[in-house]
């Protein structure tokens, strides 16, 4: 196993392909996260001359000494390949520790399983457990399955089929949130695209709340 450097392009080429592709692994999310104090760097697996994984890492110094880093969603990796998880960890440590890292965090979208709208389950994953068993064998701390905002990103995730007719898509939604959608409309409430990206009018509304984050950051 090699861990290399990789370029925001080498990166972004094989991250926008793999199973477990999100927008907080891709080269737009490292330049947001630089304007909100962190620094960024990625990397590459490579195995018998092939790239098999790659991740961004997001990192800031605990103390003068010390520092963390975190792989927001994780390493994007085949996590059903024990040997690959243990060799690709293995190679992190010995990496990581000469660079005095702490620790590292990751949060892997692993699907344990999915739910309707109502909350019951319509399908398990088979393969978690042994995700889960995998990633114990080699040192990683399950922090468990938080409710809240214990972590850094949600655990459980919404999607919505856009791809459905818009009137079968508006008779699903709850009582309670067509009287909301209702309401907005009678007000005058309309949703603008602004082909011309300019977040000037959204800049102005956002910093009414957050004066912490600049227009840089929005754009």
């Amino acid at each position: 196993m090699k861990i290399v450097a990789l370029t925001k392009e080498e990166f972004d080429a094989f991250a926008y392909k793999h199973k477990y592709s999100t927008y907080y692994q891709t080269s737009s999310y490292a330049e947001t996260s630089r304007y909100e104090g962190l620094n960024t760097f990625y990397i590459g697996f490579v195995e018998n001359d092939s790239l098999v994984g790659v991740t961004l890492f997001l990192h800031k110094k605990l103390n003068f000494y010390y520092k963390y880093a975190y792989a927001p969603r994780g390493f994007l990796i085949d996590y059903t390949n024990p040997k690959l998880v243990k060799n690709i960890t293995m190679g992190l440590i010995d990496l990581l520790k000469k660079q005095h890292y702490a620790f590292i965090k990751i949060d892997p979208p692993v699907i344990c399983s999915e739910k309707d709208r109502h909350g019951n389950i319509i399908y398990f994953s088979n393969t978690v457990n042994d995700i889960l068993k995998t990633l114990k064998q080699n040192n990683y701390v399950h922090l468990g399955f938080n409710k809240y905002f214990e972590n850094y990103k949600p655990r459980l995730v919404t999607f919505v089929n856009l791809q459905e007719d818009i009137k079968k898509l508006y008779a699903k939604i709850d009582k309670e949130a067509k009287a909301i959608i209702d309401n907005s409309v009678d007000s005058g409430v309309e949703i603008v695209l602004d082909p011309n990206g300019n977040i000037d009018e959204l800049y102005k509304f956002t910093s009414l709340k957050n004066k912490s984050r600049k227009k840089r950051y929005y754009q």
